[in-house]
């Protein structure tokens, strides 16, 4: 990893802040918690959202993105 880059976790709520948090805690033990970013939690408030996280997007190496069943909306999941 280059210094002073961090990796960085994004979550979509649709995938389950759940999820997101287990692969958080796994990375954590290997990354350190301070080397992580998780939208759900590291987006101060009252920021404007889309430019705090493509500032978090600029200055990392790596990204995760979580995805859920749902990621494609309603129709994309049902039967008929």
């Amino acid at each position: 990893m280059a210094k002073g880059r961090n990796p960085k976790i994004v979550s979509c709520p649709l995938a389950g802040p759940a999820m997101a948090g287990r692969i958080f805690d796994r990375l954590a033990q290997h990354f350190g918690k301070a080397n992580l970013f998780i939208d759900i939690d590291d987006v101060p408030f009252g920021v404007d959202f889309r430019k705090h996280i493509d500032d978090a997007l600029q200055s990392s190496d790596r990204m995760i993105a979580i995805v859920g069943e749902k990621w494609l909306g309603p129709a994309a999941n049902s039967a008929s």
